[in-house]
């Protein structure tokens, strides 16, 4: 059932200079505070899910916002940016329309508690399972609850990440999708690809 996901290849090349988003990796966009990851991580969403013909590659996504950045308002503006690039003509009803059923693309789970995290893994999986046109899973802000996951035991903020890299590894074994998601601090990497991504 997984391979018919749609592909990301080719996604957006000023991000993803080498090829797009193989199937089953996952990217990590990392860097300080206040320097546009949650930007990318949208402008990433939004190249998904239009039509191919408007530039997209007419696929579902899953946003798990522990960050809460995630606007309504810009995401509209970010997709109608990728149709207006595609070069199609478009009229205004049709772009509408088109907006529409992108923000009807996106499942957007938030979090705000470790076991709302917790929680939202069990109904990504059931997700994947029942909608074959998800290909991407982006999560906003991986870390997010680190403190109140280790304020009875403290651990590494590098064992916590490790820890949590590892359960979305064993949703990939199940599902051919990609990962996004962003930290504030850790190692740029990826599996998979060769592709690092900074922002």
């Amino acid at each position: 059932m997984a391979h018919k996901r749609p592909f990301l290849d080719n996604l957006d090349a000023n991000i993803l200079p080498c090829g797009g988003l193989k199937p089953k990796s996952l990217v990590e966009i990392s860097g300080a505070s206040n320097t546009g990851k949650s930007l990318v991580l949208n402008q990433l969403i939004a190249r998904c899910l239009p039509p191919t013909y408007f530039g997209g590659k007419y696929c579902d996504a899953i946003l798990i916002d522990l960050g809460h950045k995630f606007s309504v308002q810009h995401f509209e503006k970010l997709v109608t940016r990728v149709i207006n690039e595609s070069g199609e003509k478009c009229t205004p009803a049709e772009n509408i329309t088109v907006i529409h059923n992108c923000l009807n693309s996106v499942t957007a789970l938030n979090c705000y508690t470790a076991e709302d995290f917790d929680l939202a893994f069990d109904i990504v999986e059931d997700i994947l399972w029942e909608n074959q046109n998800v290909s991407l899973l982006a999560i906003d802000t991986l870390d997010a609850f680190y403190w109140a996951d280790t304020h009875k035991k403290l651990v590494r903020m590098t064992t916590h990440y490790n820890k949590l890299v590892t359960k979305l590894k064993q949703l990939f074994l199940q599902n051919n999708y990609h990962a996004l998601n962003h930290t504030i601090g850790l190692t740029i990497w990826t599996s998979k690809s060769n592709c690092q991504i900074m922002s």
